[in-house]
């Protein structure tokens, strides 16, 4: 491994520390709104947007990258539900309040 990609590695995770550490220290979870229904509404406003887009332009060959961002949105999703698990003091707590991550019934 190279100088500089040990010493990106090794800023990353001060970064991802530092964040965390701040994180803890002034965090509080939303259970109102859309965050009642689902932990990243977010990340479900951006996948409707990418599924949609497609459709409104009628291009068949442009759901093709919108279907991939999706899963990589999906799969976002999930490891960020386990670093906060791992990470956040009350996430679990939260997480039983607030079941689903993205899809109401389904996931």
């Amino acid at each position: 491994m190279s100088n500089k990609k040990i010493r990106k590695s090794g800023v990353r995770r001060i970064i991802q520390v530092f964040v965390l550490l701040i994180l803890q220290a002034v965090i509080f979870f939303v259970s109102a709104g859309h965050y009642k229904i689902v932990r990243h509404p977010g990340y479900v406003g951006m996948i409707l947007l990418n599924l949609s887009t497609p459709l409104i332009i009628g291009s068949v060959f442009a759901l093709i990258p919108a279907v991939i961002i999706c899963i990589l949105f999906i799969t976002r999703t999930s490891l960020e539900d386990k670093m906060l698990y791992n990470e956040l003091k009350g996430y679990a707590k939260y997480s039983k309040q607030t079941k689903y991550r993205l899809f109401p019934g389904i996931w």
